[in-house]
């Protein structure tokens, strides 16, 4: 499957080429790229599972997706293929944060 990227994907896959012999924490997002394998995912899922499996997440991102604390960020008004790449990549540690892991780390696709 030949799947055409945009070019910031592009610049994105470069940079975490290019990082990926730096060891340092802070820059774990450089190596989260859209691989073939995170494309199809995102693109097969199930949206109304996921509005439900949401819900869950007012709890620390607020209701309606909006936090009140300034540690957290809101939700409201990301696109879904990025809020799906961030739990993503929390589940695979690409983004260190424990309790991001331990909240998602057991949601399937």
């Amino acid at each position: 499957m030949n799947i055409k990227m945009p070019f910031i994907f592009v610049i994105i896959a470069a940079a975490a080429t290019v990082s990926a012999a730096v060891n340092d924490d802070k820059l774990s997002l450089y190596n989260s790229v859209w691989t073939e394998k995170v494309h199809k995912l995102a693109t097969s899922g199930d949206g109304k599972k996921g509005k439900k499996l949401a819900k869950k997440c007012s709890a620390c991102h607020g209701d309606n997706g909006i936090s009140e604390d300034n540690e957290t960020p809101s939700l409201a008004g990301q696109k879904p293929a990025y809020t799906f790449k961030q739990i993503y990549d929390y589940q695979h540690k690409i983004r260190k944060n424990k309790t991001m892991f331990k909240k998602v780390k057991k949601l399937s696709y």
